[in-house]
């Protein structure tokens, strides 16, 4: 006879997919025609945006663009020129686990640009990009939890675990835009180079939604009509955006990537430049929950046979932040030389079961004492020890600092780095229960026992081995619920009808 089981069912979300891929992608750029020879490439600037990302049956893939400027020293008179370049960058996955209806938790980025002179009017470009790719999909979890009519002589063991539930994967797309006033006009109004990062808070949650603040930073050169050495300047355009999670609850850990779609910056007449920026925010909720089910049974009158499966789950602590550190020394510049930008890029990154590693890149603006702009540049390791089974979710480039001694300069720049920490969850359920009847397992046993206490068999194991249970057992030696039952322990048998 079979008995019939209670059922949960719990929706969430579960990681199907966790890949990386990356590639590189060139592109032969002709110098215009109204522009000076290549006699020197000082330095390359840009954004990366992502345009989209498609999943299908089997593959995904994302679509963007490495968009920037080139500034060089030209070949005849050494003046400073520069012009706009784009690379297209497109990314494939192939994976099984990739369906159309999953959901991505997707970080795209360009770890490598750099540029080769073929000829004086011809440059290399060269882009290195990287797909990190978490896919989820919606699964209903089934746990049992009781017995429907559990009759007399029967007794069940209910047990729980704790696991970290994906309540809601999702994205939206917003815009910032500010109306800012430069130092200075740029001459024939134009930049030099433009570069854009965003920063943000902490999402702070409003029930069933949460609020983001953060800003768009960005670095501009430009050439004033009055500045002999070019300016530059650290613009920062504010956002607030509220974001709709329809399964998010009080007590959820929430994650939240963003991502540049398009970055826009249009100078007016004057000193006024417009931003115009556009964003995808991907937001992973998780929640700690308590998961009740039947793990054991046994009869006191007949035989049993259980079937059971596994429950298996992986649960993410709380989202903790470590600083690694990348410094560099520079060769000594020259005499009257100002120093006045650091641009830095996070590298490749290398992870392993213990640790974290990866390389920093600095270009160092400088002018010199006749206020032509120079560069140097610098390359960085880091590497941070990690506790054991730590899941690292994102890296960033805090702002660098500066230092000068013994007439060299040094460059350091913190590396933060978010991880938490992975425990991994696995119990048996029972899934069915058969009811054999016929002779008593426990047909043979007296009807009091007294037995030494046991160290190692807890007070269930003892009950199912005697044919007794543990509410008898602990009647039968006056020992409430949490105390040890004494050195010797009297074991009743129970009997039903």
């Amino acid at each position: 006879m079979d008995l019939r089981l209670k059922q949960e069912r719990l929706e969430s979300y579960a990681c199907v997919l966790d890949r990386t891929v990356e590639d590189v992608f060139t592109s032969d750029v002709i110098v215009p025609d109204a522009l000076e020879d290549v006699g020197e490439i000082l330095f390359t600037d840009g954004d990366f945006c992502l345009w989209r990302l498609d999943l299908g049956s089997g593959s995904a893939e994302a679509e963007g663009e490495w968009s920037g400027s080139v500034c060089y020293r030209a070949e005849n008179d050494g003046s400073l020129q520069h012009f706009p370049v784009k690379v297209g960058v497109r990314l494939r996955m192939h994976d099984d686990a990739i369906e159309p209806d999953l959901r991505p938790f997707a970080a795209c980025r360009v770890t490598e640009c750099s540029v080769q002179i073929m000829n004086t009017r011809k440059l290399r470009f060269k882009v290195r990009a990287c797909l990190s790719l978490q896919g989820y999909v919606l699964q209903t979890t089934e746990l049992t939890s009781g017995v429907e009519e559990s009759p007399a002589d029967l007794y069940f063991k209910t047990e729980q675990m704790t696991a970290s539930m994906v309540t809601d994967v999702s994205e939206q797309v917003f815009t910032a835009g500010e109306r800012i006033t430069l130092r200075e006009a740029p001459e024939g109004r134009s930049l030099i180079a433009c570069h854009s990062e965003i920063a943000a808070d902490q999402p702070q949650r409003s029930g069933a939604r949460a609020i983001l603040h953060g800003v768009v930073r960005s670095t501009v050169f430009y050439q004033g009509q009055e500045s002999k050495a070019p300016i530059c300047e650290t613009i920062e355009t504010a956002f607030s955006q509220l974001l709709d999670l329809e399964n998010m609850s009080e007590n959820d850990t929430l994650r939240c990537r963003l991502q540049l779609t398009s970055a826009d910056l249009i100078l007016h007449e004057g000193t006024d430049l417009e931003t115009d920026f556009h964003i995808v925010a991907q937001t992973l909720c998780s929640q700690e929950t308590e998961l009740h089910y039947l793990s054991d049974a046994y009869s006191v009158s007949d035989h049993l046979e259980l079937q059971t499966a596994p429950i298996k789950s992986a649960s993410c602590g709380n989202i903790n932040t470590v600083t690694a550190n990348a410094d560099a020394t520079l060769k000594q510049l020259p005499d009257g030389a100002s120093m006045f930008s650091v641009m830095t890029h996070l590298g490749s990154v290398r992870m392993t079961q213990a640790s974290v590693s990866g390389t920093a890149a600095f270009t160092v603006l400088f002018s010199d004492s006749d206020g032509s702009l120079q560069s140097c540049e610098a390359e960085a390791q880091f590497e941070q020890a990690l506790p054991e089974n730590t899941m690292v979710s994102e890296l960033r480039l805090c702002q660098p600092d500066v230092s000068k001694a013994s007439g060299e300069y040094r460059v350091y720049v913190p590396v933060q780095i978010d991880c938490a920490e992975m425990r991994q969850c696995q119990a048996q359920q029972i899934t069915a229960v058969k009811h054999l009847e016929g002779d008593g397992r426990c047909a043979g046993m007296p009807s009091l026992t007294l037995i030494p206490r046991s160290e190692t068999m807890d007070l269930w194991e003892t009950a199912k081995h005697y044919g007794s249970s543990i509410e008898a057992i602990r009647a039968a030696n006056i020992v409430k619920d949490g105390e040890k039952v004494p050195e010797y322990c009297i074991i009743p048998r129970v009997r039903v009808g």
